[in-house]
């Protein structure tokens, strides 16, 4: 296709026309840079003004949520190749549509966009250029875009610089030769999960050609596939000159319990935080406050300049404790449940504990997530930190503690099930809807309501939808509205991702 533009774009000729009238103004004169829309805008023999202004909307609109875009110069574009992978079924497509529209809830995007990817199956090709654009604004969601974009989504990448990273989606070993950077990046992200190795590997080879300013999301691609083997890289990255690379370095090193970090933190903490034991009574925390921020501690990451309302000295202290390995503190000869305990009775509770929920998050340990769930004394902000996804996603040990906590009806056991990121295995998906189904029909002011109603929204996010049960046994024709709305987004949602993976044939 050859296309030249000059003077003003098509779209704006006709949208100037649509605005002050075709008596006024005619958009004739505005080509479109490509000759075969232009032989579609000719206006017929005869044809009124008021009807060509209608027939070019339909062409030009048609054009526009094609991908087709105004081009600078007279160029050679090259046809999309064929795609070999099979398109996704006709309901799997209405349903990628539903989400794709505005207003439709974004928070379904990924789940599609994963069962789509496991079904090993392609979007259709109308609905690209809103499943480009979705990516292109939200980072997060790019390699699954790109995964199921296909041939022609890489294309459509080729053409459109907003959609550059999807360029080379179908061939990550050539778009990390010859992408751009969100291209190289994402090319980068597929070699990881295909090989951890290799990638890095590549990444160490290209690393001194590539802007200090642009490494960082190159860091975090490691975080895909972590392991030890990806530790000297990330050791000599301590040592780059933008701070945000080195932020990313020793992120990744603070999820790796054998790495130098960790145990460079562990020795640090073990000279300010000791366990006094006594002949008769408890036993308590001595802690000392760090005395200075040393260029080593900074090194690891450790900010010098405390937030708001913090002091120094214990903001150093929290950092500290935050790298350091859960399981460090069993050395002491205590059980996790027994570190929280003397920590919150300690004059320095507060960033002894933030670090602690810290590290327990970072390094994603079961034991300490299930002595957070345990203990309902601890300050809910702590304890919600401390469960959050953190590196890895919820184990069916952790589920298993949270289910307790609900079938216990726990204090906070609502706010504990929202901390845990999805998508919930069967039995833990069960125990949330028992909760739910208890927690419905009892009064409640509103906070109360703020919390069950974020849970049943969440709920259906990420539950199992196969789950036995998981739609019977509800309150039927509850009076409150406020009960009524939130049920019936529940099991709209559930409903709709049951559906949704019939459709692309995934497991229940």
């Amino acid at each position: 296709m050859t296309a030249t533009a000059h003077g003003p774009t098509p779209w704006s000729a006709l949208l100037a026309a649509a605005v002050v009238g075709t008596q006024r103004e005619h958009p004739a004169s505005a080509p479109s840079g490509d000759v075969e829309i232009d032989a579609l805008l000719a206006p017929p023999p005869d044809e009124s003004p008021e009807t060509d202004l209608l027939r070019r909307a339909a062409v030009l609109g048609l054009a526009r949520r094609a991908g087709t875009i105004p081009l600078a110069l007279t160029v050679r574009i090259d046809a999309a190749l064929d795609d070999a992978a099979p398109r996704c079924t006709p309901e799997a497509a209405n349903d990628l549509a539903q989400l794709s529209a505005a207003g439709a809830d974004a928070a379904l995007l990924p789940e599609w966009l994963s069962l789509a990817a496991q079904a090993r199956v392609r979007a259709p090709e109308e609905l690209l250029p809103a499943l480009l654009a979705a990516g292109g604004a939200r980072r997060e969601l790019r390699p699954a875009v790109a995964a199921v974009a296909g041939v022609r989504g890489a294309w459509l990448g080729a053409q459109q610089p907003a959609w550059s990273y999807a360029a080379g989606g179908d061939d990550p070993r050539r778009a990390w030769n010859e992408g751009d950077r969100p291209a190289r990046v994402l090319a980068l992200t597929a070699l990881r999960a295909d090989d951890s190795g290799a990638a890095r590997e590549l990444l160490v080879a290209e690393w001194e050609s590539i802007a200090p300013a642009d490494r960082a999301p190159f860091v975090e691609v490691l975080g895909t596939g972590l392991s030890s083997a990806d530790e000297p890289f990330l050791e000599a990255a301590l040592d780059e000159r933008r701070k945000e690379v080195r932020e990313a370095a020793a992120a990744l090193l603070a999820r790796l319990p054998d790495s130098r970090l960790a145990t460079r933190a562990s020795e640090l903490a073990t000279a300010f935080v000791r366990v006094k034991r006594r002949v008769i009574g408890a036993a308590s925390l001595e802690v000392e406050l760090p005395p200075a921020c040393t260029p080593a501690m900074r090194r690891d990451g450790i900010e010098e300049k405390p937030r708001s309302g913090v002091g120094e000295r214990a903001w150093w202290l929290e950092q500290i404790v935050a790298r350091v390995p859960p399981r460090h503190w069993l050395g002491m000869k205590l059980e996790p449940r027994d570190v929280l305990a003397l920590a919150a009775r300690n004059e320095h509770a507060q960033a002894l504990l933030r670090g602690l929920a810290q590290a327990t998050a970072s390094y994603a340990d079961d034991a300490w997530r299930c002595a957070w769930i345990d203990d309902v004394s601890l300050e809910p902000m702590w304890r919600l930190r401390a469960l959050a996804a953190g590196g890895a996603p919820a184990s069916p040990a952790y589920l298993a503690a949270a289910a307790r906590a609900l079938d216990a009806n726990a204090p906070r056991a609502g706010e504990v099930a929202l901390a845990i990121a999805g998508p919930w295995n069967v039995p833990f998906s069960s125990a949330v809807a028992r909760y739910l189904r208890a927690q419905v029909v009892q009064a409640g002011g509103w906070e109360a309501w703020q919390v069950r109603g974020e849970l049943l929204r969440l709920a259906g996010l990420r539950v199992a939808p196969g789950a036995p049960g998981l739609l019977e046994g509800w309150p039927e024709n509850p009076a409150e509205e406020r009960v009524r709305t939130a049920l019936d987004r529940f099991f709209d949602t559930v409903r709709f991702r049951a559906a949704m993976r019939d459709h692309l044939k995934a497991e229940q």
